[in-house]
């Protein structure tokens, strides 16, 4: 299989998603990104971002992108980070750009905002945050001192932003989630996708595939 000098440099430039194998989910993981996100002839359209592929990770295409051995295919992205960054996290892969892998960011200090039609009632929000002491001003709301720290503020006319902080990632996401389901809202993780449960913000295990010979 010959491998245009195209695609290598594109893959070596990235941002590209390293997968073990063709994932089954793929479509169905990018709409907890981008809910609109469509399938069109090898392109996945999600929002402003772009994902093509698989390609298939060939052994002349591994050398020519200088890419770490043992993945099977490739996708290539355009637009936010997050969105290939998020697909590496949840799918087992990897992120990998300007010819070099990118680390995950640290598993033990996460931020999850939670968006919120209106500014929450305290008194009901500490409820929901154990061991928390909660401080007004006239733009924000912080919650501070127990195991999850809480700041709320206004950022666009139709809803506010809760970012949560933790280095506890189950607790995090439990508490994310109890607040969106309290205010009606929508919890993201730092990669801008959407958690349904606190197991959420844990990577999936890295399971590398093999590259073809040819």
């Amino acid at each position: 299989m010959r491998v245009r000098k195209g695609l290598a440099r594109r893959v070596r430039r990235g941002p590209t998603l390293l997968l073990p194998e063709v994932p089954q989910r793929l479509l169905e993981t990018v709409r907890l990104f981008a809910p609109e996100a469509r399938q069109e002839e090898g392109v996945v359209v999600a929002g402003s971002a772009l994902l093509e592929g698989p390609f298939e990770v060939t052994s002349r295409l591994a050398r020519l992108a200088e890419l770490p051995e043992g993945w099977a295919v490739a996708y290539v992205g355009e637009g936010p980070d997050g969105l290939v960054a998020g697909l590496a996290r949840r799918l087992g892969g990897l992120w990998f750009q300007n010819g070099r892998p990118v680390a995950y960011r640290d598993d033990e200090d996460q931020t999850v905002t939670v968006y919120l039609p209106r500014r929450p009632d305290p008194e009901r929000l500490t409820s929901l945050v154990e061991n928390t002491t909660y401080t007004a001003t006239p733009d924000t709301d912080l919650y501070s001192g127990g195991l999850v720290s809480l700041l709320v503020q206004k950022v666009h006319e139709h809803h506010v932003t809760c970012d949560l902080h933790s280095a506890d990632a189950h607790r995090l996401g439990h508490t994310a989630l109890a607040i969106a389901r309290e205010f009606g809202g929508v919890a993201l993780d730092g990669d801008g996708y959407r958690i349904t449960a606190p197991e959420d913000l844990k990577p999936v295990p890295r399971q590398r595939g093999r590259a073809s010979e040819h």
